[in-house]
């Protein structure tokens, strides 16, 4: 959940509504407060921060504060909020972004933990921060005006009338949606962290080749990924992309190869690519055995999110629409998410094999679509 606000503890109103959302009470909560780019070691040490949110109610001991000096820190924390409040928008996410630590403020939402951010750090968290430029100033340097892509559009805070002209040619000339939030206002958005299912293109080229390159960094299997990897090294993203429309098709499909259906997966709140799945539409005597109509994987740091199960209630539907009735999915018998996943798609376990190919035993599940789907609705 995101809670933004022009003034937030420091504004009755907006007060109140943060603390009505919040996931426990303000008491119980444990945040981690991240200063603006003012804040020095010395000031963070010297327990001020602490003493201020003590003012809105948290208990000092529940209260952690951002260091930029040792942000390793911070990464891994048991926390409920993460709250950044005013300051100068460029300079505070510049700071974040020196350390990494705005990839970690993504993690951490995505995981659950509940955002509040006031000014600075409500505009932060939206898809692009360059109009802010006409009422802070922009450090010397600065030069990605991106926000971290939380909130699907952009803010205008502190907003009256005299900003009412701003807002009204901004709207015209921005390709985010743009919200005016006065000093009382306050915007509650909820996370969804469902992945859906999209055919890939060239816009996805930069997100398809760091995803890639995650696998490779872990030392993960792609599973699922309709020879992209092949292509990347071989050939290139365009070549893929141009390709994958003759791959799904009997008649143009490479010699040896089934005709199949590739996907991204793409997580719902911030459009981020957490995976990638092939819908195979026949089965050769391999796939029969080995392979079964469906591959998928997920990229490492995305593991543990429902995003495999996503993709494939997502594959379902597709199926049923080619009038494929009964799917052949194989997992390894010690894969046990995998499995998991498959039986929560409505997979029934049809046997078990030893595999000659991977030297390992291998389970069979049918998923019977109609049947599932008709108990999904149901």
């Amino acid at each position: 959940m995101l809670i933004l606000s022009s003034c937030d503890f420091r504004n009755d109103n907006a007060k109140r509504i943060i603390i009505d959302n919040l996931p426990k009470t303000i008491g119980s909560c444990r945040v981690l407060f991240i200063p603006n780019e003012k804040a020095t070691h010395e000031s963070i040490v010297s327990g001020k921060y602490h003493r201020r949110l003590a003012e809105f109610g948290f208990l000092e001991d529940h209260v952690t504060v951002f260091d930029h000096t040792c942000p390793d820190v911070f990464r891994n924390l048991g926390i409920d909020l993460i709250y950044i409040s005013g300051g100068n928008t460029f300079a505070t996410l510049q700071k974040l972004r020196d350390t990494g630590f705005d990839k970690d403020i993504i993690r951490y939402v995505h995981n659950g933990v509940t955002y509040i951010g006031g000014s600075a750090g409500a505009h932060i968290v939206s898809k692009d921060v360059a109009h802010v430029a006409a009422f802070d100033d922009v450090p010397d340097g600065v030069t990605d005006f991106s926000g971290l892509g939380l909130f699907d559009g952009v803010l205008i805070c502190h907003y009256t009338s005299e900003r009412e002209a701003y807002f009204k040619q901004l709207q015209v000339d921005s390709t985010c949606p743009v919200y005016a939030l006065t000093d009382d206002e306050t915007v509650i958005v909820q996370m969804s962290s469902k992945a859906t299912l999209a055919t890939p293109t060239l816009a996805h080229k930069k997100q398809a080749l760091d995803m890639i390159a995650e696998f490779e960094e872990y030392g993960s299997p792609i599973n699922g990924d309709g020879f992209l990897s092949d292509f990347l090294r071989d050939s290139s993203y365009e070549a893929w992309i141009e390709q994958l429309e003759a791959a799904s098709d009997p008649a143009t499909c490479p010699n040896g190869q089934a005709p199949a259906l590739t996907y991204f997966g793409i997580r719902e709140s911030d459009g981020r690519i957490v995976g990638m799945i092939d819908l195979r539409l026949e089965l050769n005597n391999h796939l029969r055995t080995h392979g079964g109509h469906i591959g998928y994987a997920v990229r490492p740091t995305e593991h543990g999110k429902h995003y495999a199960t996503d993709m494939l209630k997502a594959a379902l539907s597709i199926y049923k629409e080619h009038g494929i009735a009964e799917l052949l999915v194989i997992c390894s018998k010690d894969n046990i998410a995998s499995a998991k996943v498959i039986t929560n798609c409505g997979g029934i376990l049809k046997d078990e094999i030893y595999s000659d190919i991977y030297h390992e035993v291998l389970q069979r599940y049918t998923i019977h679509i109609e049947e599932f789907l008709q108990t999904k609705e149901g």
